[in-house]
C-alpha cells in the first residue's frame, strides 16, 4: 500500500527576519563595510534594507557634496588593503589575496571616499623621493579605480621609485593617513610608509 508524498514543510523564515524593518536597520547601522556588503547577501529583505539611503555614506554611495575644511571624509576600506606598492594601470592586488585583482570586483567602481569628492591630492612618498602631489578629478566624483590608476601612473613614470624603495628594505607602503579635507574642499590623501 502506498501512501500519497506529503507536502515539504515550509522553511520558516529566521526569527530576526521578522523583527520590524525600523529595527533592523538600527541592527545592520552598527555594521561596517564589509559586513554590509555580506549581511545584502543573505536574503532579499535584507539586500532591499541595506539598500536603504542611511548605509550611503558606509557603503560609499554618497555623491559629491562640497566639503568643508576639516570636515571627516572616510576612505574606502579596499584601498588600505591593496598592495599600492605595486598597483599597476591592469593589476592591483590585496596585500593578504596576491590572487584577486581588485580591478575585477565590483568594489573598484565604488566612490574612493564617503562623501564622494571632486578632487584629491595624492601625496605618496615625495618627501623621500623628491616628487610633488598628484592632483586627481572628476566631476561625478573619484572612484577607487581612479586612485587606483593614479598610483599606477606614479610607479610607472617615477624616477627609479621602485629601485629606491628596494633599496630601503624592499617594502615602503604601510597603508593612508586619515583623508583630510583642504581650504578649498579638495581632501588630501597621504600614504603612510613603514619606519626603517
Amino acid at each position: 500500500m502506498s501512501t500519497a508524498p506529503t507536502s515539504s514543510p515550509l522553511v520558516k523564515p529566521s526569527r530576526i527576519s521578522q523583527l520590524p524593518a525600523e529595527l533592523l536597520l538600527m541592527i545592520l547601522g552598527q555594521l561596517d563595510y564589509f559586513d554590509l556588503k555580506r549581511v545584502r547577501r543573505v536574503c532579499k529583505a535584507f539586500d532591499t534594507l541595506v539598500k536603504d539611503p542611511k548605509f550611503d555614506r558606509v557603503l560609499f554611495r554618497q555623491g559629491v557634496k562640497p566639503l568643508k575644511p576639516g570636515q571627516k571624509v572616510a576612505l574606502h576600506p579596499i584601498l588600505d588593503l591593496v598592495d599600492c606598492m605595486w598597483v599597476t594601470a591592469t593589476t592591483a592586488t590585496l596585500m593578504d589575496l596576491a590572487n584577486l585583482n581588485v580591478y575585477e570586483v565590483p568594489a573598484c567602481d565604488e566612490f574612493a571616499t564617503a562623501p564622494a569628492c571632486a578632487a584629491l591630492v595624492l601625496n605618496m612618498f615625495d618627501t623621500w623621493y623628491g616628487r610633488g602631489e598628484q592632483l586627481v578629478t572628476s566631476d561625478v566624483g573619484l572612484t577607487v579605480r581612479d586612485i587606483l590608476h593614479e598610483l599606477a601612473e606614479y610607479w610607472e613614470t617615477g624616477p627609479g621609485a621602485h629601485s629606491l624603495v628596494m633599496e630601503q628594505g624592499g617594502h615602503a607602503f604601510a597603508g593612508w593617513r586619515h583623508p583630510i579635507v583642504l581650504k578649498d574642499g579638495t581632501v588630501c590623501l597621504q600614504a603612510c610608509p613603514f619606519d626603517h
